[in-house]
């Protein structure tokens, strides 16, 4: 199989050539100077059979929603375009993707390619959270503690900062020693307790992606 040929005539010359430079760069340790240097064709065949099994993946769409919904989103190597980034991304949102989910909720929050729905940006965060995304746990949190626009719940948000807190976010402590001042004793235990017993839970399609391109593949665009 030419991985890099099949790729440009599934997803067009430039986004293919995005993704195989992205599956070289991470998963062989090649950089952009290797490929050009013809370096990705000299790998081993052990890596030749591994390389051919992330191309056939990705033919069939894994994970590229994220990656071409993050270069729309921010206007990486094309016009910045929210609504076609909103929906790209909505599907590897919906299809597990913590990264994706995690983008979905600020899109909904923000009304950037959606209408502005705070539920559905808060239902997204939680599942976020669900799978150990820091960034969503501080947003999230960010939002329970103050109770503006989405109901209040101090009590988790201590959950939330804790749990961020103990995975070495700036600021999480701080801001749970905040909200511990205003909660009763047996509220603050509550709190600890649900921090104590959190344990990530990753999806198949996180999985996956962690395991074969590591986190923050839209940074690859960069």
């Amino acid at each position: 199989m030419n991985c890099l040929k099949e790729l440009k005539q599934h997803y067009g010359a430039s986004e293919g050539y995005a993704l195989y430079r992205l599956v070289m760069e991470e998963c062989f340790g090649l950089t952009h100077a290797d490929i050009l240097l013809g370096k990705d064709s000299q790998i081993s065949e052990e890596n030749k059979v591994r390389l051919e099994e992330i191309t056939t993946r990705l033919l069939e769409n894994e994970p590229v929603q994220y990656i071409l919904g993050y270069a729309y989103f921010y206007g990486k190597h094309r016009e910045k375009d929210y609504t076609k980034a909103a929906q790209l991304i909505k599907d590897a949102a919906d299809a597990g993707f913590d990264e994706a989910q995690s983008i979905v909720a600020k899109i909904y929050l923000n009304g950037l390619g959606f209408p502005q729905n705070y539920t559905s940006g808060v239902n997204y965060m939680h599942k976020a959270v669900k799978q150990g995304d820091t960034g969503s746990m501080m947003l999230l949190a960010d939002i329970l503690a103050e109770g503006k626009k989405y109901t209040k719940d101090p009590l988790y948000a201590h959950t939330l900062y804790n749990i961020a807190a103990v995975r070495g976010v700036a600021g999480a402590s701080e801001k749970r020693n905040e909200i511990e001042s205003k909660l009763k004793i047996d509220e603050i235990m509550a709190a600890q307790k649900n921090a104590a017993t959190y344990k990530e839970e990753l999806s198949e399609m996180t999985s996956y992606i962690r395991n074969t391109y590591g986190r923050n593949i839209g940074s690859y665009l960069d």
